[in-house]
């Protein structure tokens, strides 16, 4: 079984393409453990929407490395460029 987790993220205003860089796709081949792969969608209508679908076999896994992350201060920038979280969930999958 594996975990998909959604991320909704509006950009403060005019900052959706430099935000939808500064995050980028990351391949189902990577060094993170546990990930097998993550999207990053740009909304077509609202460029300041960004929409990022990341896969991974637990959603321990997820939280061990976004604190990592955290912690390490490689979401300060996304941070700075965002205005709201919309929406963050995790859907269980049966297909990885």
């Amino acid at each position: 079984m594996s975990v998909m987790l959604i991320v909704r993220i509006t950009s403060k205003p005019g900052r959706g393409k430099e935000l939808a860089q500064l995050i980028q796709p990351v391949p189902k081949d990577n060094e993170f453990d546990g990930c097998f792969g993550m999207e990053v969608l740009q909304n077509s209508s609202d460029q300041d929407e960004i929409i990022i679908i990341e896969y991974w076999d637990s959603i321990q896994r997820h939280k061990t490395f976004l604190s990592d992350l955290q912690a390490a201060g490689g979401l300060d920038k996304m941070l700075e460029l965002s205005e709201t979280v919309k929406r963050t969930y995790y859907v269980e999958t049966t297909a990885s």
